[in-house]
């Protein structure tokens, strides 16, 4: 048993997983503690508004640059993967911009519709943030290319820290959720610029990648992939701009704080060992050897690992919000109650979401994102009809958690056919 341990502890995955875990698991112990202060400094109604906030940035900053990002990882020289960086920066830079048109023009009609009219004034920082989400994007494929996840531990840490004591000390003098927005955007811009600091930096003379043709060569990301994420990111943002509409700031505030809670757990361990494992399969993919034992593993350990913590809210969600976040938030363990049986699938399905790209399936994977959007926005809607969100959140949560047990089943069979094909072309050409 000993000598296993050791050989675990000199195992390079083992130590990637365990860095990035270790930092996620420090960031997110202080974001959550912070939680505990800023709730009751700033009631559902002004955390209603960075719920409002955040779901917008997160509506189509998935997507702003057109997945490209992923590509640089899966790139076989390192002069590619920085011509898919640059490529990928014109997409962010272009997009952004319109994007800052757009809210120009229609801000006004948009946050009206939101129940959010004291965002307006500040609209112009959701291009901002969705650039910056961008640039994270690139970075931090590339400091995963180079396998330095202790940069990625160290940048949430640092901007955990950051914006957790600013928004509690300028909560005290102005408890508005426009301080919650700023404080927010700037926490952001410093992680991104700490990356940026600590990234590899390479030359590459002489080496010159036309940007065109590379667009051309990995075309199925923003044709397919693209689509792809924007349309789950709908699906994860639709809810609170759904209750923001029907119900106003305040339930989506109770429901932004029992999703962003129980998405710790998800960002703790999905992530970490989704980050690390994603350029293991992509290496194991490479040379032609089995991948599936590698999947099937990593989702069994994940579904084995949140059986408690997501056990522990499905049985005592409404005492233990109220506890930690204060009176008048016990709703919202209400709404953590279902949402743990979603987030419990979802953090199962991160490895084999990871292997999406890998194997080629953006566009099946596609066609499942525009099946599944349709189903979950009527789940949601279902809430709407009975002017009840609890009933939504429930409805939401179960096709959800339904929809990523058919994921990962689908994705593993895949897998299977997928390298028997290659190992069948490989023995071909040897003889």
């Amino acid at each position: 048993m000993i000598s296993k341990l050791h050989a675990l502890k000199q195992n390079d995955l083992f130590k990637n997983v365990l860095i990035l875990a270790s930092g996620a698991a420090f960031a997110n112990a202080i974001t959550m503690l912070f939680s505990m202060v800023i709730t009751r400094i700033y009631g559902p109604d002004e955390y209603g508004y960075l719920g409002i906030f955040t779901s917008m940035v997160y509506l189509v900053a998935p997507p702003i640059a057109l997945t490209l990002p992923m590509a640089i990882v899966i790139a076989k020289e390192h002069s590619e993967a920085f011509a898919v960086a640059k490529l990928s920066l014109v997409a962010v830079t272009l997009l952004s911009v319109l994007l800052g048109v757009i809210f120009t023009l229609f801000g006004g009609p948009i946050f009206a519709t939101l129940n959010a009219e004291p965002l307006l004034p500040f609209a112009w920082i959701i291009p901002i943030a969705v650039f910056i989400a961008g640039l994270f994007q690139i970075a931090e494929q590339w400091i995963i290319r180079f396998k330095k996840f202790s940069v990625l531990a160290k940048s949430l840490t640092i901007r955990s820290t950051l914006v957790g004591i600013t928004q509690s000390l300028l909560g005290l003098l102005q408890p508005k959720g426009v301080v919650l927005v700023m404080v927010y955007t700037a926490g952001m811009a410093i992680q991104i610029l700490f990356i940026l600091k600590s990234a590899p930096k390479l030359a590459f003379a002489g080496s010159r990648v036309r940007l065109l043709p590379l667009l051309k060569q990995h075309s199925d990301f923003p044709i397919f992939r693209a689509p792809q994420v924007m349309l789950n990111a709908l699906s994860l943002s639709a809810p609170t701009l759904m209750f923001a509409t029907f119900f106003g700031p305040a339930v989506a505030g109770l429901y932004a704080i029992g999703y962003n809670v129980l998405t710790v757990p998800v960002t703790l361990l999905g992530k970490s060992v989704g980050d690390v494992f994603y350029p293991e399969i992509v290496e194991r993919f490479h040379k032609g050897e089995e991948v599936t034992a590698v999947l099937w593993r990593a989702t069994k350990t994940l579904l084995l690992v949140g059986l408690v913590p997501f056990g522990s809210i499905i049985l005592l969600g409404p005492w233990v919000f109220e506890l930690l976040f204060g009176a008048g938030w016990s709703v919202s363990g209400d709404y953590a109650q279902w949402i743990s049986v979603w987030l419990f699938a979802s953090l199962a399905a991160r490895p084999a979401i990871s292997a999406i790209a890998i194997f080629e399936l953006q566009k099946q994977f596609l066609i499942y994102e525009i099946f599944s959007i349709v189903i979950r926005i009527s789940a949601i809607y279902m809430g709407v009809l009975y002017s009840e969100p609890l009933i939504a959140v429930a409805a939401l949560s179960v096709v959800n958690a339904a929809l990523y047990f058919i994921l990962i089943g689908y994705i593993i069979y895949r897998s299977k056919q997928i390298v028997g094909s290659s190992e069948a072309v490989s023995s071909l050409c040897e003889s």
